[in-house]
């Protein structure tokens, strides 16, 4: 398994937020207290849809990997003519999932045609058992009646204190602990992206020690007395 696979969120507990209020929003919705049709808009890597996976996972019981294909992206699938394949996964969800809802997501939604776009809003707005959890970096180019349908949440960039306990985590996880002096020192001029952050660490973690260095746990992973002095991005750490 990948160091990424490895380290990617698991549960709505791995998720990293700038915004509590946000956060709490998106535990609302993983807990079934929120279910209107959703919207997350923001830049590039802030998590959005990371945050609509766990909210399905939550709401259906299973890890998102072990769940049927329930994501659309709106780039890749350009040649969809209708959603009806959505209704037929929703009528299958609803009889498998204990919630008793349905879920899709949405990536990209902005990218879907205009008359695709109006064929969701018909299909939001008269299903009333599903809910649609759809993500976009561009929500000006959504128009106002088919926002007007959903909750819209801006999800921003964390900064570099959003995301120290979650590096420390990973850091340990791989037997370096890590004090967060030196997890800021390491997130030195990071650029907020999430997407970016476990390469980011994967990358302290390749030049640390050699495997000769330190003992080593059940796991299998090598546990060291302390952090090596390594140099990323021309940062010593």
């Amino acid at each position: 398994m990948t160091f990424r696979n490895t380290h990617q969120p698991k549960s709505i507990n791995d998720l990293v937020f700038k915004d509590p209020n946000v956060e709490q929003t998106i535990r609302d919705y993983a807990a079934g207290k929120a279910t209107k049709h959703l919207i997350l808009h923001g830049p590039i890597g802030s998590g959005k849809s990371s945050a609509a996976k766990m909210i399905v996972a939550e709401r259906c019981g299973q890890p998102f990997d072990e769940l049927p294909n329930i994501t659309v992206n709106g780039r890749i699938d350009k040649d969809r003519k209708d959603w009806a394949d959505i209704e037929r996964d929703w009528d299958l969800q609803r009889m498998v999932n204990s919630a008793g809802r349905a879920y899709t997501i949405i990536d990209e939604v902005d990218e879907c045609s205009p008359k695709l776009r109006g064929q969701l809003d018909a299909l939001i707005e008269t299903d009333r058992k599903g809910t649609v959890i759809m993500t976009t970096n561009n929500l000006h180019d959504l128009p106002d009646w088919f926002c007007d349908r959903c909750a819209v949440v801006r999800v921003d960039l964390p900064g570099i204190s959003d995301i120290e306990q979650r590096v420390q985590d990973i850091l340990r996880a791989e037997g370096l602990p890590c004090s967060p002096a030196a997890v800021q020192t390491l997130l030195t001029n990071f650029n907020g992206s999430l997407r970016q952050m476990i390469d980011w660490v994967e990358g302290y973690v390749r030049h640390a020690a050699p495997p000769s260095v330190g003992i080593v746990a059940s796991s299998g992973r090598i546990i060291r007395p302390s952090s090596p002095k390594v140099s990323i991005n021309g940062t010593s750490i």
